[in-house]
């Protein structure tokens, strides 16, 4: 059950970052939010690679001490992440404002909380 939840999330975590890509999120990101906008887009979505890359290894094949960790600290980043959007949430350029946006910002969330209360 543990794993579902996690996975849940994980995957409510990669739908949100399609729906920051449509919502343009460069233009709000530390970093991103500098470059022109045709080249933020194109690092911020670039860099999605590598970090998928990263997360899936640490998730599914890494060893089972890192795979427990990495799950633990990223539900937990789910959660924080969550903070993250209510803390830029009157900057000019957000517009995670419909409702699909804010289920995709607060599902993961509830469901890293979920993981963490019934796994640790």
């Amino acid at each position: 059950m543990a794993n579902w939840i996690f996975l849940t999330c994980y995957a409510l975590i990669i739908g949100h970052e399609l729906d920051a890509i449509h919502q343009k999120e460069w233009r709000i990101f530390p970093g991103t939010n500098l470059l022109p906008d045709q080249l933020g887009f194109q690092v911020f979505n670039a860099l999605h690679v590598p970090l998928f890359i990263l997360l899936n290894w640490l998730f599914f094949l890494s060893t089972p001490a890192v795979m427990t960790a990495a799950k633990f600290w990223f539900a937990l980043f789910a959660i924080a992440h969550i903070g993250a959007h209510w803390l830029y949430r009157n900057h000019k350029e957000y517009r995670f404002n419909n409702p699909l946006s804010k289920f995709l910002i607060w599902a993961p969330g509830v469901f890293g909380a979920l993981y963490l209360a019934i796994t640790f």
